[in-house]
């Protein structure tokens, strides 16, 4: 995204587009807290479900994988609706989700907490891709469908 200049000049501190400095810090701050959600839930569930971490493993597994399964749907949902209305909802899934953690005492709220958090985070990239104001050829219909489905396969892997 930024680039250095042949001469001397370094550019790099002057973005090429508006809204690029708040485009990689968003980044940013999703990799890390993406990055460590899959840890810290196993730690923060085990607290306070007192579940094995096998089986809390297998829980967030399984929901991870249902979530992938929703991108299509959310595809859909985006066509529908549009992406500015889906990612909002979608934030509200998420940070609802977030919100019940402690609540999740027991197996089947922890699976219902963890299933709707996956749903958020996972289904996440078909608005994200769609109501990109800097790629005036965003994927539509089932392109947007399957880039999605591709981009959260290895975010899901990550965690198995």
């Amino acid at each position: 995204m930024y680039r250095l200049e042949i001469g001397g000049r370094m550019s790099f501190l002057r973005p090429r587009f508006p809204g690029e400095r708040a485009l990689v810090s968003g980044i940013a701050v999703d990799a890390v807290g993406s990055g460590m959600y899959v840890p810290f839930s196993l730690v923060f569930f085990r607290h306070v479900t007192g579940l094995p971490l096998s089986v809390i493993g297998l829980v967030l597994t399984v929901t991870g994988l249902v979530g992938i399964a929703a991108v299509p749907v959310v595809g859909i949902a985006v066509d529908r609706f549009g992406a500015r209305t889906m990612q909002i909802s979608l934030y509200v899934v998420r940070g609802l989700s977030f919100a019940c953690f402690p609540l999740a005492d027991a197996l089947p709220v922890f699976a219902v907490v963890a299933l709707l958090t996956s749903l958020g985070s996972r289904a996440f990239p078909p608005p994200r891709k769609r109501g990109s104001p800097n790629s005036p050829k965003a994927p539509t219909g089932t392109a947007c469908k399957l880039s999605a489905a591709a981009w959260a396969t290895p975010v899901s892997a990550r965690g198995l």
